[in-house]
């Protein structure tokens, strides 16, 4: 079992601290996993990876960044 979160152009670093407020309340042992929109212009929101990552792993112990490799690999 995991948590994903698709980072799109709209997300808010609030948005990544409600979900692992979530998460931690049912189980911080949870995996949170970020994973940024892909697109044929790059990826969304990169910049704030770090930050999204970082209010994350304030609150659980397992949190990753993993890009969209269907996107990359060509497969729907």
């Amino acid at each position: 079992m995991f948590v994903k979160s698709v980072i799109m152009p709209q997300t808010l670093l609030s948005d990544i601290n409600t979900a692992a407020s979530i998460i931690e309340k049912v189980n911080k042992n949870i995996p949170f996993i970020i994973q940024p929109a892909s697109h044929d212009r790059g990826l969304e929101k990169i910049d704030l990876l770090p930050v999204f990552f970082e209010g994350a792993r304030e609150k659980l112990p397992n949190v990753r960044i993993i890009p969209q490799m269907h996107k990359f690999l060509g497969v729907k």
